[in-house]
């Protein structure tokens, strides 16, 4: 187990939220969710998440929006970010380049989701910012 497994859950979909709470709950990672933009960045900034799971359709301010405002933080830029999304148009690759950590649908299975998210807390770690492309 990883020293340090916080994990914020940015979603306003009530059922996936409580579905990766449980989930990451399960696997010794401590958990806070934020149902939109605004208080995403709120426990962003008194939380300091390890990795933040993020949809990007949210009220008050979109993924895309907390995306950027949080790799311009000097502050808060050193949070992972996994987009996570039920757009079947979802680019992984461009989300990457716009800033994200990684890209998954909403339909990724626990394991590859664990496995992304475990990946990315050990190159916060070992200083490796190599992006995680799935």
């Amino acid at each position: 187990m990883l020293p340090s497994q916080r994990i914020l859950i940015v979603d306003d979909d009530r059922n996936v939220t409580v579905w990766l709470a449980t989930l990451f709950r399960r696997f010794g990672f401590q958990v806070s969710v934020a149902e939109d933009g605004v208080m995403a960045m709120s426990a962003a900034r008194s939380q300091r998440p390890d990795v933040v799971l993020l949809d990007l359709n949210l009220p008050a301010g979109n993924g895309m929006f907390v995306l950027e405002s949080l790799k311009k933080n000097p502050d808060l830029c050193s949070i992972a970010v996994v987009i996570m999304s039920g757009d079947p148009l979802l680019d992984p690759e461009e989300a990457v380049r716009q800033g994200a950590d990684a890209a998954l649908p909403k339909t990724t299975d626990a394991i590859t989701l664990l496995q992304t998210v475990r990946t990315l807390m050990e190159q916060r770690l070992t200083g490796s910012g190599v992006p995680a492309w799935t």
